[in-house]
C-alpha cells in the first residue's frame, strides 16, 4: 500500500541520513590531515610534516569554524524555492545542465522565466538527488562543504597575499562566522552565492599565485 512504502522510505531516508552524517563530520576531520599523513612514508618526510602542522592546524581550525555553527541545519527540511528546485532537477537527464549556458534554467516553475544562466548550480541539484529525493540533509550537507571550501581559499589567498599564518587563520574563521552567511548555508536555495563564491575565490587565489611566481605568460 502507498503507506507502507512511505514508510519504508522514511525509514531507508533515516538510515542513509544517519551515515551521510558520519561521513561528512569524518570527511571534515580527516581531509586536513590526509596530506600531511602521506608525507611519513618518504624518507625526508619528518621535517616536511613538522614544517606542515602549522598549516594543518591552521586548516583544521577553519573547518571546525565553518562546519559546527551550522551542524544544526543539517536536520532541517526543504523550505521555500527548494521544493520547485529540487523537484525539477531530480528528474533530468545527466547531461541537462549543459542546455542552461543557453537557456533559462528554472524554466518558469514559479510562474515567470527569469533571464538567468545558472548551469553548474542546476548540476548541484542534479548531483544532490543522488542522495535521495527526499533526503533533504544530504542537501544540507553540501551547502555546509561549499562554506567550508570557501573558508578553506579565503586562508589560502591570505597565505598567498603575504599575511602571517595566525593574520590567515583569522581571515579564514572570521570568514567562517560571519553572521551574513547564515542564510546563504542553512537555506539550501542560498548555495548560489557559495557557488558564485567557489569560483571567484579560486580564480583570485590562482591570480595571487600567478603575482607571486613572477611568471611571465603570453598575455
Amino acid at each position: 500500500s502507498r503507506l507502507s512504502w512511505r514508510r519504508g522510505v522514511e525509514q531507508v531516508g533515516a538510515g542513509v541520513t544517519g551515515h551521510s552524517v558520519a561521513i561528512f563530520l569524518g570527511i571534515c576531520l580527516a581531509a586536513p590531515l590526509a596530506f600531511p599523513a602521506t608525507l611519513c612514508a618518504r624518507g625526508a618526510a619528518g621535517s616536511r610534516l613538522r614544517n606542515s602542522t602549522p598549516t594543518v592546524v591552521a586548516a583544521t581550525g577553519v573547518c571546525l569554524a565553518a562546519v559546527l555553527p551550522f551542524l544544526p541545519t543539517l536536520s532541517g527540511y526543504f523550505l521555500s524555492d527548494d521544493f520547485g528546485l529540487v523537484q525539477l532537477f531530480s528528474h533530468k537527464p545527466t547531461l541537462h545542465f549543459l542546455s542552461l549556458f543557453t537557456r533559462p534554467w528554472t524554466e518558469a516553475i514559479y510562474g515567470v522565466q527569469p533571464d538567468e544562466l545558472r548551469p553548474l548550480l542546476a548540476l548541484s541539484y542534479q548531483v544532490d538527488s543522488l542522495w535521495g529525493v527526499e533526503n533533504s540533509t544530504g542537501y544540507h550537507i553540501s551547502n555546509v562543504v561549499l562554506h567550508t571550501l570557501n573558508a578553506l581559499l579565503v586562508l589560502a589567498i591570505a597565505r598567498a597575499a603575504g599575511l602571517s599564518l595566525p593574520a590567515a587563520t583569522f581571515a579564514g574563521v572570521l570568514f567562517s562566522v560571519l553572521p551574513i552567511h547564515a542564510e546563504t548555508v542553512a537555506w539550501i536555495s542560498g548555495r548560489a552565492d557559495s557557488i558564485l563564491a567557489l569560483f571567484y575565490l579560486s580564480s583570485f587565489l590562482a591570480y595571487a599565485a600567478w603575482r607571486r611566481s613572477n611568471v611571465q605568460g603570453p598575455w
